[in-house]
């Protein structure tokens, strides 16, 4: 069932976007690429259970009373990796719509472009730096059929402590931002990308549009201190950014900066980093950094999936 639910997962937006006139249909072959492997590996795993558990063969025989015999011992202490019954470790490999960066060195495979989203809390930043008590998944932000979920992660650029933007670069002389310019940038690309692509736009006229795009900021603390009668006046604070909508660039706080080291994001005096999150909830995308030349990358990354996949 598990296969037959993300196959169609992974084939249904990719419809939309043909349906809608948003792509081309090559955007389809792409179907085939990514869950041929997945449904091979399926048939392999069943036909080798299959085959242990009706075979007349005498060892098989053997491993199947063994199984039975000691199956209550052997499940107290061997675990079975996360995700492998469910098949949500999947990485699908690179290709028109899972793009690694052209410059950047490529990460560690875990964080690296088709990957499944990963999973963590937040809590929602309001004005002055004050936080919600309420906690929200990443996963629940990321609900919802046909969207690209656009993930900014600022690392600790945003906290009231961080250094002037006069400090152009971080150690790998990628640019930093502030909330100025972030908000330029935010507003800028995510009205260019709804006003440009959007559902119903030649078919289903009558269908009320469904967002496209939207994004989620989510910002971090450096580790803080706090004792007996002290606690760390740090705090993240982005007004411009806490009063917005959600998927318009709602501001998060990381709180355990456990997203950031998901995402492969460093926070301490880190630059960021933008993550394109397929309909699907797989990575299509990623840069380093969350300014200026990092929302250029993802807008290339966008243009060539929507009406001009080669």
């Amino acid at each position: 069932m598990n296969l037959g639910l993300q196959d169609a997962y992974n084939l249904t937006w990719k419809m939309a976007l043909v349906l809608n006139g948003l792509s081309n249909p090559k955007l389809l072959d792409t179907y085939e690429g990514e869950r041929a492997p997945v449904a091979s590996d399926v048939i392999k795993m069943s036909s080798a259970m299959f085959a242990t558990g009706f075979s007349n063969q005498l060892s098989r025989r053997i491993i199947r009373r063994l199984i039975t015999d000691f199956a209550s011992i052997f499940v107290r202490f061997v675990q079975v990796p996360p995700g492998t019954v469910s098949m949500l470790t999947i990485r699908y490999h690179d290709n028109l719509i899972n793009q690694p960066h052209k410059t950047q060195r490529k990460p560690d495979v875990e964080f690296q472009v088709g990957q499944r989203a990963h999973d963590g809390t937040l809590v929602r930043v309001l004005v002055d730096g004050v936080t919600s008590e309420e906690m929200v998944r990443l996963h629940q932000l990321i609900l919802g059929p046909g969207t690209f979920h656009i993930l900014i992660f600022t690392s600790d650029m945003l906290s009231i402590n961080a250094a002037p933007i006069s400090k152009k670069t971080d150690h790998q002389g990628i640019i930093l931002t502030d909330e100025a310019h972030l908000k330029k940038n935010l507003e800028h690309y995510l009205h260019e990308w709804r006003s440009k692509w959007a559902y119903g736009s030649k078919r289903f006229q009558d269908q009320k549009k469904q967002p496209l795009f939207n994004i989620h900021v989510i910002g971090a603390l450096a580790e803080t201190v706090s004792g007996s009668g002290f606690q760390d006046p740090s705090k993240i604070r982005a007004d411009s950014l806490a009063s917005k909508e959600s998927g318009d660039g709602r501001l998060y706080l990381d709180e355990s900066r456990v997203l950031h080291q998901r995402y492969g994001v460093p926070v301490k005096a880190g630059s960021g980093a933008i993550i394109v999150i397929r309909p699907d909830s797989h990575i299509g995308y990623r840069v380093v950094g969350a300014s200026e030349p990092a929302w250029q990358d993802v807008d290339q990354y966008l243009r060539s999936i929507f009406n001009n996949l080669n």
